[in-house]
């Protein structure tokens, strides 16, 4: 896999049958509701994934995640900007520091029935992976040591549509799973 990729984390906090979603309120993705996350800063995280995920969750909403799930992990190609290349790790948290969802600066957070989900206001390739996520189980525990459930690349042409996208085995990511 592309070890030159910029790493970046996205984060899902779970409550009964609920995802914290936000909606971005500026730059890259304005308009679009997501997860919680962002870029890994060296100067703060270090190499540490995790880190950077519960970093990017606080700054974004308010809440600290204290029980992160690494669920997958994703790669993302744009034509039109080969800087917004990343590879993604993906997290889910059913327990976090924090009594309610605060609006940011980038981010306006609200709690999705996922019943409810609009995948017409996601990012394109949410269709193919978020169900994945959503499906999974709670773990009481945190499960931080819980395998990763997907493994895609997704490649967007040159006015940002979605293009393709590949499934890839778990033995491709094995070196990646828990940075």
């Amino acid at each position: 896999m592309d070890k030159a990729l910029r790493k970046t984390t996205l984060v899902y906090l779970r409550r009964s049958n609920q995802l914290l979603l936000g909606c971005k309120k500026r730059g890259f993705g304005a308009g679009k509701w997501n997860g919680m996350g962002g870029k890994l800063d060296p100067i703060h995280d270090g190499t540490d994934m995790r880190l950077c995920a519960a970093r990017e969750c606080l700054e974004e909403c308010g809440l600290k995640p204290t029980a992160l799930r690494l669920r997958g992990i994703l790669q993302f190609y744009y034509q039109q900007n080969a800087s917004w290349n990343n590879q993604c790790y993906v997290y889910e948290s059913w327990k976090w520091d924090g009594a309610a969802p605060i609006e940011s600066d980038e981010m306006r957070p609200d709690w999705i029935d996922i019943d409810k989900l609009d995948y017409s206001l996601l990012w394109e390739d949410d269709k193919h992976w978020l169900p994945l996520l959503i499906k999974s189980p709670e773990e009481p525990d945190g499960a931080s040591s819980s395998e990763p459930l997907f493994f895609y690349s997704f490649f967007f042409d040159g006015k940002g549509a979605l293009e393709r996208h590949t499934k890839h085995e778990a033995e491709d990511f094995k070196d990646l799973s828990e940075r």
